[in-house]
């Protein structure tokens, strides 16, 4: 079974979202929090703001991470049934074996 074109790219969105260690440690952040600030994602890392800020927005705009607009500041937190696609992405790809060298079949 082949990935259609547009599960592709949203598995190409998500999978780029994860590329940096300071976003996958930002959302490893969110999962073991639940809901989250900014500030208490900088205090809790130990990220500056502008880091925080930065690498946030691109995990919302992937639809990794939800923002939720509440007072006094915004919210944030996993979208689960993203991460799940994304486990499910990495299940089959592991499955079928993509990335791994095939064994060298002349000596």
């Amino acid at each position: 079974m082949r990935l259609d074109f547009d599960k592709a790219l949203v598995a190409a969105a998500l999978l780029d979202a994860l590329t940096l260690p300071t976003r996958r440690s930002l959302l490893n952040n969110i999962i073991k929090h639940g809901v989250s600030t900014r500030q208490e994602m900088v205090d809790q890392t130990g990220f500056s703001r502008a880091l925080v800020y930065h690498h946030l927005k691109i995990l919302v705009n992937s639809g990794l991470v939800e923002v939720h607009p509440t007072k006094p500041l915004p919210e944030y937190s996993l979208n689960h049934l993203r991460w799940s696609m994304v486990r499910s992405l990495l299940r089959e790809f592991r499955d079928r074996g993509v990335g791994r060298k095939k064994p060298n079949a002349r000596k």
